[in-house]
């Protein structure tokens, strides 16, 4: 009976010496996407802001992007919306505000490696970041195209939660390359990363 106790208190001290290191090696061993969080905005990055006139590449450097939005598209890029923004887990919901969304929008989710995906009730699951429930980076792309045709000018302009480049915005109104471009057709690609942070 005595060797009983000694070995029910020598598994009792090696339990709480486990929890300990657990404790002390901190969240980095745990799963970081268990539980609930509430992430906010914290920086944008991997700026690239690119315009084609004509078929050749400008110079973009001195120009502000913010001139070559459509207006339609600035609540997707106002630096008010996006620093105020926030992306909360709570159970197997998603709750978002990042403005380019109805406010309190709530989703289903699912965490595949290290990639979010939600799923809409009209389109279904849909891949939105890369992260975890404690740090998302969310790509943004836009593009904004001007063409003319046959005497006609055609306009559209596109956003996403992925980045953008010539071959994912081909349609068959504008240009299969570059050089279909006439002198007065526009194109103009942006990308950035939003990061989100608990």
């Amino acid at each position: 009976m005595k060797n009983f106790i000694y070995l029910l208190a020598g598994l009792l001290l090696l339990a709480t010496s486990c929890k300990n290191d657990d404790d002390e090696q901190g969240p980095s061993n745990r799963n970081p996407n268990a539980g609930d969080s509430f992430l906010t905005y914290d920086v944008i990055e991997n700026r690239s802001f690119r315009m084609w006139v004509g078929g050749e590449e400008v110079p973009t450097g001195d120009l502000d992007f913010g001139d070559y939005l459509h207006e339609d598209a600035n609540e997707y890029f106002a630096p008010d919306i996006i620093e105020n923004g926030n992306v909360q887990f709570v159970g197997d919901t998603v709750i978002v505000n990042l403005g380019f969304v109805p406010p309190n929008s709530k989703f289903r989710y699912r965490f595949s490696n290290d990639s979010l995906f939600i799923i809409y009730p009209w389109i279904g699951e849909s891949f939105t970041a890369v992260g975890t429930k404690q740090s998302l980076k969310m790509a943004q792309g836009y593009f904004y195209a001007s063409r003319t045709l046959n005497e006609s000018w055609l306009w559209r302009w596109q956003f996403e939660t992925f980045n953008m480049n010539f071959e994912n915005i081909e349609d068959e109104l504008y240009w299969d390359k570059f050089s279909e471009m006439s002198p007065l057709d526009t194109l103009v690609i942006y990308n950035q990363d939003l990061r989100y942070k608990n």
